[in-house]
């Protein structure tokens, strides 16, 4: 009905005057129709498209957030070291726990891998044990420091492609180190793999 009223003029969510026209307008449609539970909140809600559960859910998170900086800041406790888990209308449940360092974790040590392969294995073969492994990589790309072997992504994954069906032996020598990036590390963090051949 906005554009019908107001042809040259666009609907202002931010407006409490467009607003309030736009609760009018479903309010009577409402009455007309013997629709219940129509109200201001409701209709602000529907038209900027705010869904409760996403607005509570940002809050609860927000508020833990806050807690560990405020822990980590005035030192009260230690930081990082619970668990929470919301369960809606039903609470919170938390407990104390300390993280255990995974020794071959490719996102807090900084060690190389090292694998053994047959250097007839394709590339391709090579990036998918990483991504059947424990590392459950979901679509690496693998550089060594001379050349780009394969990008899952952006504009060299055509050029790069081919070099999936090649062999590993044809790409690179035995106790080669390749960066291996995928969607799964944290900000710029990669896994130095070491390949050697059987």
């Amino acid at each position: 009905m906005w554009p019908k009223e107001f042809p040259e003029k666009k609907l202002d969510k931010d407006s409490p005057d467009d607003m309030k026209w736009v609760f009018d307008k479903a309010l009577e449609r409402a009455n007309k129709f013997n629709i219940k539970g129509v109200t201001y909140m409701l209709t602000m809600g529907v038209v900027k498209n705010i869904i409760p559960a996403v607005a509570s859910t940002n809050a609860i998170i927000s508020a833990a957030c806050v807690n560990e900086v405020v822990k980590l800041i005035t030192y009260s406790s230690q930081h990082l070291n619970t668990y929470m888990m919301y369960m809606g209308s039903t609470g919170i449940y938390t407990h104390s726990f300390v993280y255990e360092v995974k020794e071959d974790c490719p996102v807090c040590q900084a060690k190389d891998r090292t694998i053994r392969v047959n250097h007839n294995i394709t590339l391709k073969a090579v990036l998918q044990s990483l991504c059947d492994g424990d590392l459950r990589l979901k679509n690496p790309s693998a550089t060594t420091s001379e050349q780009t072997l394969y990008m899952a992504s952006g504009p060299l994954k055509e050029a790069t492609m081919g070099n999936l069906e090649k062999p590993v032996g044809e790409l690179f020598g035995s106790g080669e180190l390749l960066t291996v990036t995928d969607d799964v590390f944290p900000g710029e963090t990669s896994l130095g793999l070491v390949v050697n051949f059987e």
